[in-house]
């Protein structure tokens, strides 16, 4: 079987990979974004799994992650920032090929 990076990217910037060899399970993503999940398909066939109520628990931003969805598909999550609407995706992502979810 081939092996996938799955890469995790925490809001501090950080960043950890690893290899892996099988699907990913649910309750694995669950527990990776610390929540329920919610797929952002990526221009490159990966996706960014994020945790799907990030906004309204009010999780930091992960620059990085917004940057990578932005640069990807320039429309990521929309957080409201006084009168204007600023693109971001919040809290720690990961990600995978599409087909490693489970």
């Amino acid at each position: 079987m081939p092996s996938h990076v799955v890469t995790i990217i925490h809001p501090d910037g950080s960043e950890q990979t690893a290899n892996v060899h099988s699907d990913i399970a649910l309750a694995e993503m669950q527990k990776l974004v610390n929540g329920y999940i919610e797929v952002l398909a990526l221009a490159d066939g990966r996706v960014m799994v994020v945790n799907e109520d990030g906004l309204l628990l009010k999780l930091p931003v992960n620059a990085k992650a917004t940057e990578l969805f932005g640069a990807s598909r320039r429309g990521a999550e929309q957080r409201k920032a006084g009168e204007k609407w600023v693109d971001c995706v919040v809290g720690t992502v990961v990600v995978c090929a599409g087909e490693l979810l489970a």
